[in-house]
């Protein structure tokens, strides 16, 4: 079928097995379920079709434009997209497993719950698209851009990211445990309850960063570049941040247990009630920083710089604070600790 206009055709369920659809038009074609293995379309127009349910396995997809095509659980495994236009596309639940869709447009697609197992995804664009809960295992996300996505849920295990953009993304309870994030933009986005533990973030972006209540155990933070990071109720037990920039960043009730922060740049950053016992902080720096409740027992903190601190009951039991810059730290306070102590007569 060439230059074919089936334009708004009701094709449900109908089979197009190793047919040639070249320049063909099939925008709002009803397609549901339709057979399309071994296919070839060129050039075709699929904007606003319903192709759910439908087969795709074998077929060539060259130059298609399928914008808002709803592609809802649609086989399309081991097709070759990398050339196409999905804008507004509907892929939720599509079996997308081994895709080549390296440097495609997919802006503000649905891909919730998608297979996209071992996808070549290098270098897409899937700016402002729901990625949330997506399978994404033994894939290759390297260079690609999320910005202001949601990817909620994801498995990143097994999956190649290096240099990839998540500018402004919704990343919450993503499972990135050992996974390599060196040179990943995450500026702006939402890391909730994320599991990062032994994750790789050397030199990562995370400026205004939310990594609250995540679990960074063991992870390789060095200079991480987090100014105003939120760090709040995170783990960080045995974690590397030295030579961080995490200025004006939140760590209160954090743990960061035996973590090494040689350098790091701490500079009016909050630390109430975090656990710090056995951190190295040495040649850190920590002016202005709020530690009041914070816990340095056992801590390294040699030539580290204090400057103007708040040491409000802070303990420091066998901490090696030699060197250090203590001046105009504020000690506790005894009407506030008074008031804190407070209890009143039943």
């Amino acid at each position: 079928m060439r230059r074919a206009v089936l334009d708004g055709a009701d094709l449900t369920e109908a089979t197009f097995d190793h047919s040639a659809l070249e320049e063909t038009s099939l925008k709002r074609t009803k397609a549901g379920n339709a057979q399309f293995s071994g296919t070839t379309f060129l050039n075709a127009q699929l904007t606003g079709a319903v192709l759910s349910g439908a087969t795709f396995t074998g077929a060539q997809l060259t130059h298609c434009d399928l914008t808002q095509a709803d592609l809802t659980s649609a086989n399309l495994e081991g097709v070759s997209l990398g050339n196409n236009s999905f804008v507004q596309t509907q892929l939720a639940g599509a079996n997308l497993t081994r895709v080549d869709l390296q440097g495609a447009l997919l802006s503000e697609c649905d891909l919730t719950g998608a297979n996209l197992t071992s996808a070549k995804l290098a270098r897409a664009d899937f700016r402002s698209s729901r990625v949330a809960f997506a399978i994404l295992s033994g894939g290759d996300l390297s260079g690609a851009r999320f910005e202001k996505a949601q990817f909620s849920g994801v498995d990143l295990r097994k999956t190649r990211v290096e240099g990839a953009s998540f500018i402004q993304t919704l990343m919450d309870s993503v499972n990135a445990e050992g996974v390599n994030l060196t040179g990943c933009d995450l500026t702006n986005s939402m890391l909730s309850n994320a599991r990062l533990k032994g994750a790789l973030l050397a030199n990562v972006v995370a400026r205004q960063t939310s990594f609250e209540a995540a679990d960074l155990t063991s992870a390789k933070l060095q200079r991480l570049m987090g100014t105003l990071a939120n760090f709040g109720g995170a783990h960080l037990d045995e974690a590397d941040l030295r030579a961080a920039t995490l200025d004006n960043a939140n760590f209160d009730k954090a743990t960061l247990r035996k973590a090494r922060a040689e350098n790091a740049n701490f500079e009016r950053a909050r630390f109430v009630r975090a656990d710090l016992r056995g951190a190295i902080v040495s040649g850190a720096n920590l002016t202005r920083c709020d530690l009041s409740h914070a816990k340095l027992d056992g801590c390294d903190a040699r030539a580290a710089n204090f400057t103007g601190a708040n040491l409000h009951r802070t303990t420091r039991e066998a901490a090696d604070l030699a060197g250090a810059n203590l001046k105009d730290t504020k000690p506790t306070d005894p009407d506030r600790a008074r008031a804190e102590d407070f209890k009143p007569e039943a």
